[in-house]
């Protein structure tokens, strides 16, 4: 039996939609990047500078950082900007928030954990379900452990409004990341987590006026360590998509009008229409090139 390998985001791709996961698990991507996206990816590749240098004192040019991984890519891709987006917009946006970041980092009291590699920054993680044929993987964005010690593991996000706290305690997604790292745990000297959270890193418009809020860096939304119960519901739900992946179950999911999923699929004239316009065929699945982790998780 083939293993399936999923990530935290695969699985909420297959929840969404199963004929999503299928045209991605296939290996066919849009041929641009969306401009969220690049956005995202580039605020992430300037924070990881910022976190490796960090617990040593040391400084980082973040607006410069960010500047660099924003610009360097549209040379050879293809951005896509949303309606009343653009390059030049979205970089100022970017450079607000990557000059707000060290102070709101900083009043935290948060640094990065250190192990043997180095600090807990970017991280990659397989962990194995027992029994199941099913390869967990993710990257954490950053682990830390604040004054007293605790242990908290942060995932810093770039939405376009402000962040709602209460889905911080309902995401599988920082649910995944407690339950891999935890697996984890003892190769970095700790027992568990004590706590999860998402970092926004609000990406609105820069006011021309004045008058707007503006691009804002919040202060980290910090729960308290899911429960051993959640995390083996959220395993036993991998594990059912596994099944369901495995015996080619990929149905279309459209839901109602008024909260389909389509209208923002990637896949959407390919899966309606058989057009595959704008799609490219990269060749090879995620799962395909994952290396595999024997430790098992009960």
């Amino acid at each position: 039996m083939a293993d399936v390998y999923l990530s935290p985001t695969s699985v909420i791709r297959y929840e969404t939609c199963p004929a999503q996961q299928q045209f991605y698990r296939q290996g066919w991507r849009v041929d641009y990047l969306s401009d969220t996206l690049h956005f995202g990816n580039s605020a992430h590749q300037a924070l990881e500078a910022f976190h490796m240098a960090d617990p040593y004192g040391r400084t980082v040019d973040l607006p410069q950082r960010f500047t660099d991984a924003f610009l360097e890519p549209t040379r050879t891709t293809t951005v896509r900007y949303g309606n009343g987006r653009d390059k030049e917009s979205l970089l100022e946006t970017g450079l607000v928030l990557m000059r707000l970041y060290p102070q709101v980092w900083q009043q935290t009291g948060f640094h990065a954990l250190i192990d043997g590699a180095g600090p807990l920054v970017e991280r990659k993680y397989r962990v194995r379900i027992a029994g199941a044929g099913v390869v967990l993987v993710a990257k954490i964005d950053v682990a830390v452990l604040d004054d007293s010690g605790r242990v908290i593991l942060i995932d810093h996000k770039t939405p376009g409004q402000e962040h709602d706290p209460d889905f911080t305690a309902r995401s599988d997604q920082i649910l995944a990341y407690q339950a891999i790292f935890e697996a984890h745990a003892d190769e970095h000297g700790v027992d568990r987590i004590d706590g999860v959270g998402i970092h926004p890193l609000v990406r609105r418009k820069v006011s021309t006026t004045g008058r707007g809020k503006g691009p804002t860096v919040n202060p980290p939304d910090i729960i308290e360590r899911r429960s051993d119960t959640d995390v083996a519901l959220y395993l036993e739900k991998v594990c059912d998509i596994a099944s369901d992946i495995r015996a080619g179950r990929a149905h279309k999911r459209p839901l109602h009008e008024h909260n389909s999923p389509c209208s923002m699929c990637d896949y959407a004239r390919a899966c309606q229409y058989g057009d595959f316009t704008d799609l490219v065929n990269i060749k090879s699945p995620p799962d395909a090139k994952a290396e595999e982790n024997q430790l098992a998780v009960a």
